[in-house]
């Protein structure tokens, strides 16, 4: 008797590093589970590079990909950030990306579940109008996770700019965190940026369930942290304050580390005794890691059970 295939479909946002990092979520889902077909879906802002056509062809049959055709460069924003151009191209892609999903409704192996890129969950209104089951991937820590889940009642909570609020930053299940160390996007209330995480955080809701990376490193290296974009702050604190694998310089009045703070820490790290604990420290989660990935580790037994999920929903359909 054959086996039938289930068949997903992924989206991503046009930046190679989502891309590949969603890539590999695939490979890894295939790996464990045969009877899986991936569609990986990509919005494009310029036709994909070589290096990147090149990754993809070697992925194995039961992964195969589609790019939406190009936006038109001339209706992108002038003088925004990257961020806001990928927001835009991927709005802009929606049409193309309603045909391609309707396209693989409607073959002979139709889609059952679409998995979004965080920064592409407009996406999961479409799914829900093709009676997808539908997840976000979601590649930052679950601190962060946490704090764009709770966004929507931050938001509610707190009047003035988060870098200006005097009381520590609660996000549910993890540290308090000030709110100069919020993800840079969220510095800025009054702008586009701002506007545009509110809006796909209050999207979340419309999620079946997240796939997260939970664990923040697995090399087993220890680290000085140097927060610089993103939600690079916030996982400086995760590193130093809550898992304790890192040590973080400190800035002055005009947020500069000097060499002096910067070589203190480096031979704190080197040769101190809190430098020997970290080592330990990380030591002890590299294999915990480790174990987490192997066919018996929580990591793999999370996937089954995402793969469990997407088998009841079809036996309940049937």
């Amino acid at each position: 008797m054959e086996t039938k295939i289930t068949h997903i479909a992924v989206v991503s946002i046009p930046a190679f590093s989502h891309q590949a990092s969603i890539v590999e979520f695939c490979k890894r889902l295939v790996h464990f589970h045969h009877n899986f077909h991936v569609t990986c879906i990509f919005t494009t802002i310029d036709s994909p590079p070589q290096a990147t056509i090149t990754f993809l062809q070697s992925l194995p049959p039961n992964i195969d990909y589609i790019f939406l055709p190009p936006i038109n460069k001339q209706d992108l924003p002038k003088g925004v950030p990257l961020s806001l151009q990928i927001s835009h191209a991927v709005s802009q892609s929606l049409p193309s990306f309603h045909h391609a999903l309707q396209s693989l409704c409607s073959s002979n192996n139709p889609l059952v579940a679409l998995i979004a890129d965080p920064f592409a969950n407009e996406t999961l209104e479409i799914a829900k109008e093709f009676n997808l089951l539908s997840y976000i991937y979601f590649p930052p820590s679950a601190m962060t996770l946490s704090l764009f889940l709770h966004l929507p009642t931050l938001h509610e909570e707190v009047s003035c700019e988060y870098k200006d609020y005097k009381e520590a930053i609660h996000i549910p299940g993890c540290l308090p965190i000030h709110g100069n160390d919020l993800p840079e996007h969220l510095q800025d209330r009054s702008s586009l940026s701002y506007e545009l995480i509110l809006e796909r955080c209050k999207r979340f809701s419309l999620a079946h369930g997240f796939l997260v990376n939970s664990f923040s490193e697995i090399e087993g290296v220890p680290m000085i942290t140097w927060p610089l974009f993103a939600e690079q702050r916030m996982n400086a604190v995760l590193l130093t304050k809550g898992l304790k694998v890192a040590l973080r310089p400190k800035f002055n009045d005009n947020d500069i580390a000097e060499k002096k703070e910067i070589a203190e820490v480096i031979k704190e790290l080197m040769l101190g005794e809190e430098g020997h604990g970290i080592s330990q420290r990380i030591e002890e989660l590299k294999y915990v890691a480790l174990s987490a990935l192997k066919e018996d580790g929580s990591s793999t037994r999370a996937l089954s059970q995402f793969i469990t999920d997407i088998e009841n929903f079809l036996r309940h359909k049937v």
